[in-house]
This record gives structure tokens, sequence and C-alpha cells, in this order.
């Protein structure tokens, strides 16, 4: 941004159309559309970075697509909410129908609808971990009990999450050895899904327009800008945008200084930093009717059928954790990561005529695993790093 803020305009008809720009910017609805669109492309480029820096190929070229897909679905909404806005700078006005012609063009229609085509055949894409002792199996999930459903019920008060908050067990961005192989489980799996993706990634290597790439980076100017003054003008501040024209007259009228504004604002909050601090000091003392209903509410919460269903749930993880079953049924989402992870109840034992691969544990504990594709008798032996 240092371009924008650093080197000041000396063209009297470049600063009026920036100004223009600003003062079509104050219609709220406009502004919260191009807030959204900026939030929109900084998902695009960051997944698009991701698909650059990671080392798994096919984990690349996933989030490849996620981008893609981002990308489209940021325009899609611009461009609705820009046809029900009408506009005064001559900016705004040239921007919102060269993004008309773009939406309409052949490119984006066929970038449009391969996009959503293969992002949602990898949504259908579902998985099984099934841990069972020393053994890990990789299979179709086909059990259709939610366990973690359950669980969320028993525990809600206690939880900010719920049953549709996604879970995932391998938090890292870059997969480790164990995610590797799993993933390269499923992608035998589903061959011909991969072969797709592989594609698309080769043929949209650059889909991004280079005219949405500037426009993305001039509006941060102008959002930073409305950003760093809306607290001053929740605090009744108020701002205008000033006129220039080539006499050199200066006429202010009503002006004050910002940074003192910003200065008061910052005093303001170390004021409520002390108080902050003393409540934590002297707050054990008091005597309050909020600590004792608080006290009350945590009894309410601990009653006792609550306290059966948590020991009836603790005897049967247990179980799952010294020898049991365990079932873990997942996703692919965002560049191939397992997601949406749900502990299964087992209903019967898995069996299923899909292919399936097993990743088991080596005799003798040493560190390392046997990869089994069973449908295709091939095994892998590797091990894992000290």
């Amino acid at each position: 941004m240092e371009v924008f803020f650093c080197h000041p305009l000396k063209n009297i008809s470049a600063v009026n159309y920036r100004l223009e720009v600003m003062r079509d910017l104050e219609n709220s609805n406009l502004y919260g559309a191009l807030v959204s669109f900026a939030h929109g492309m900084k998902k695009v480029r960051d997944y698009e970075g991701f698909s650059i820096s990671l080392h798994n190929k096919a984990q690349c070229e996933k989030w490849k697509l996620d981008a893609a897909y981002e990308y489209c679905k940021t325009l899609l909404h611009l461009y609705e909410s820009l046809c029900s806005l009408s506009f005064t700078s001559k900016g705004f006005q040239l921007f919102s129908v060269w993004l008309t012609e773009y939406i309409k063009s052949d490119y984006f229609h066929t970038l449009l609808s391969e996009t959503e085509k293969l992002e949602e055949e990898f949504k259908k894409i579902q998985y099984a971990v099934v841990v069972y002792r020393d053994t890990v199996t990789v299979t179709p999930d086909t059990e259709v009990l939610d366990y973690s459903a359950e669980l969320t019920e028993t525990f809600k008060n206690f939880l900010e999450t719920t049953s549709d908050t996604p879970v995932s067990i391998f938090g890292d961005l870059e997969m480790c050895l164990l995610e590797t192989k799993i993933l390269s489980i499923v992608e035998n799996m589903y061959e011909i899904s991969f072969q797709e993706l592989k594609s698309y990634a080769k043929k949209h290597m650059d889909f991004i327009s280079d005219k949405i790439r500037k426009f993305d980076r001039e509006l941060q100017f102008y959002i930073s800008y409305l950003e760093y003054i809306a607290p001053l003008k929740r605090k009744g501040y108020s701002f205008s945008l000033p006129e220039f024209s080539s006499a050199k007259n200066i006429h202010v009228a009503g002006g004050y200084d910002i940074a003192l504004a910003v200065g008061l604002l910052e005093l303001l909050v170390d004021k409520l930093k002390e108080v902050k601090v003393l409540i934590e000091n002297f707050g054990k003392s008091f005597n309050s009717v909020g600590l004792i209903s608080f006290c009350s509410r945590i009894n309410d919460y601990l009653a006792e059928d609550f306290m059966q269903n948590v020991k009836r749930h603790i005897h049967d993880l247990k179980y799952l954790c010294e020898g049991g079953k365990l079932i873990l049924g997942a996703r692919l989402g965002k560049g191939l990561k397992g997601t949406t992870f749900v502990l299964r109840k087992v209903s019967r034992d898995m069996k299923t005529d899909h292919q399936r691969g097993k990743i088991k544990r080596a005799p003798n504990g040493m560190k390392s695993f046997l990869i089994i594709l069973a449908s295709q008798k091939v095994q892998e032996k590797w091990k894992m790093p000290d």
C-alpha cells in the first residue's frame, strides 16, 4: 500500500477521481459488498499461496481448485450486489461495466462450471479411518450412527461447539507422513476424481484476471481509510471530503486533529485496563448475588441424569481406547485435508466389497508401518523418522 499512502497525487483530476470513489463508498450497501469482496479475495490469495508452497502434489492441486471456487463465488456475489446499486463515480461505473462483461464471458462461464462440478464431486467423497489396536484401516464410510452428535448433546452446556462444527484431527496445514499415506489410499479409492483434479489444476494454472488483482489491491487503500475513521465517527467526530480546484486558497471549517482524537481513545482503553486489574485483584472479596446465582447454575448443570450419561459415555469411550474398534467417519476438506471427523458407533462389523487400504504397525515395537493396498496387492514398507 506504500504506492498509495506515501506518493501523493499531483494531478487534480486524479485526486477528484479518488474523492468520487470515496463519496460512493458512503453508501453502506456498496461498502458492505466491497468489504465482503475483499475478504473473499484474501481467501483466494491464501489458498493460491498454499497451492504453491505445500509439498504434496494432490494437496496443492486441491488448494488450486479451492482458490478458484472461492474466486468464482466472490465475483458472482460482487456482481449481484453491484447490479442493484447506482454510482456517481467514474471509477465504479467503469468497473461495473467491465465486471458484467467478464462474468458473461465464455472464459468465466467455463471456469465456473468446471470448478463447481469438480468441487461438488470432492464434497461427496467420504471415507472412514478405523483404529483397532495396532492397525489403522482406511475404507469407505458405511456407518450411519453419529456418536459425536450424542456426545455433543450430553456435554452441550460445557461446549462452545455444536454437532455441525467441523472437527480435524491433523491440525497442521502441511500433511504429516501418516496423513499422506491415508490420502494416498483415498486417492486410489477415487482415482477418476483425482485424475480430473490433476487436469483441472493444469488447465487453470492462472485463473485470476489481472484487472481483478489490480482492483482488489486498490480497494484496500479505500477500505483501510474508512476502517481507520470508523471508530472516530462512532464517537461523534464528523468527517467530510474536501473539494479541490486549481485555485490555491484553503478554507477549513470545524477542523480538528485526528492524531489527538486517536490519543484520547488510547487513553480511554488504558483506563479500562486499570479497571479490569482492580476487578481481578479485589473481585474475590465481593459478596455479590451474581456469584451465588453462578454457583446455583453449575449445580443445575451437574444434575443426576447428566452424571449418569457421563458415566455411560466414559465406559463406552474407555472400551474404545482399550481395544475396542474405533471408527472415525471423515470427508475431504480444502486442500485434501481430512475434515469433519465423526466418531461412529459400531452397529455391525464393517464389511464391504469396496477397495480398502490398511496401515499396520510392524511387530516388535519398531517405528515402521506396512502400507497394504488390498485391491492392488501391493505392499510398501516405510519408516517413520526418529
